[in-house]
């Protein structure tokens, strides 16, 4: 209501103070969208057998949304989470620059794990949440990191 009288009686100046301490409802966070699509995309990946090593974890210059290990191969893995489908596929949102830095720290944490692996790869999952429905997800595997 408040919102309203501003909007009806109140000049120019003082309707831009009412809408900054009036604020719209909207929906949540970027920040609070991520995590969410980073939670979904690890039960996702649970239920699919992998091994979850860690979650946000920074290889180098390079943070992972999630460090995981589907059998022998270490597997990172890049979350993107949207409110529509109607997005670029989610490979094209990693640009070269951290394809490249995401190689090389793959490459570096293979290292330090020493024996065992058979190979590295990098997964990008594409979540898409609407309100109550139920989240879509695609699982691109072994996205190229040769740009």
């Amino acid at each position: 209501m408040f919102s309203g009288l501003c909007e009806q009686w109140l000049s120019k100046g003082w309707r831009a103070i009412c809408k900054f301490f009036v604020r719209r409802q909207r929906g949540p966070s970027k920040k609070d969208l991520d995590r969410q699509g980073e939670t979904i995309a690890e039960e996702f990946l649970k239920k699919a057998g992998y091994k979850i090593l860690g979650r946000r974890v920074r290889l180098g210059q390079v943070e992972v949304d999630l460090l995981a290990m589907e059998e022998d191969v270490l597997v990172a893995v890049e979350v993107k989470t949207r409110t529509h489908k109607s997005q670029l596929v989610a490979f094209w949102q990693i640009h070269a620059g951290k394809r490249r830095r995401l190689k090389r720290a793959l490459e570096a944490a293979a290292k330090k794990m020493g024996q065992g692996l058979s190979g590295l790869r990098c997964d990008v999952i594409l979540v898409i949440v609407r309100g109550s429905a139920r989240p879509e997800i695609f699982h691109y595997k072994n996205v190229p990191l040769q740009s």
